[in-house]
């Protein structure tokens, strides 16, 4: 088994930025975290689901667990090869929304899964009112319509790029990820982030 988890942290690339961001907001306690969307080949660190390393790493520090559901069977099989035994992470080889039906109610839930807004949207659904903090991988092409009650903020990275916006250019490509988060923990953001 390799242990990509150290391979991950050996230098700060792609979204890691983001995805610490979103971590602070939990002063470091144990998490119930649910991901959509596993890591699915060792060329794919930018992206491609490597996100499931960051979260693992995080319940191995501070404690929790992670659940990762992917509907490919080489990614369940090649994330599970990669992670250590010993942390507390737990596949399952199956759709969204069943995968948030049977597994929920989560703190945080990172949704990198389908690209089909129609789906993203029943996965938000059934996450919204029950979750605290929701990310969500392909802003631009599944995020519209799932805020409700929460409240967002937009990332972009890429080519030495790092931004942060509350309201981006939404039909351009722009953001990458979008941050969907209750006022509570929007706000406690804020504060970290001096706004």
């Amino acid at each position: 088994m390799a242990d990509r988890i150290k391979e991950f942290f050996e230098k700060e690339i792609g979204r890691d930025w983001i995805f610490k961001e979103v971590v602070s907001l939990f002063d470091k306690a144990p998490l119930k975290i649910g991901e959509i969307g596993c890591a699915r080949s060792p060329a794919g660190r930018a992206g491609d689901g490597w996100s499931t390393f960051f979260w693992a790493n995080y319940i191995e520090k501070f404690g929790g667990e992670l659940h990762t559901c992917d509907i490919d069977e080489k990614a369940i099989e090649f994330t599970k090869n990669s992670i250590p035994e010993n942390y507390n992470v737990t596949y399952y080889c199956m759709g969204g929304e069943e995968f948030i039906k049977e597994n929920g109610p989560f703190d945080f839930v990172y949704l990198d899964g389908s690209n089909d807004p129609k789906e993203a949207q029943a996965q938000f659904n059934l996450l919204k009112n029950k979750t605290d903090v929701i990310l969500v991988d392909d802003w631009w092409i599944k995020g519209f319509d799932l805020i409700g009650e929460y409240e967002r903020i937009l990332y972009q990275e890429g080519e030495g790029r790092r931004e942060r916006k509350r309201k981006g250019d939404e039909q351009s490509g722009w953001p990458a990820l979008g941050l969907i988060a209750t006022p509570e923990k929007m706000n406690k953001l804020y504060n970290l982030l001096g706004e």
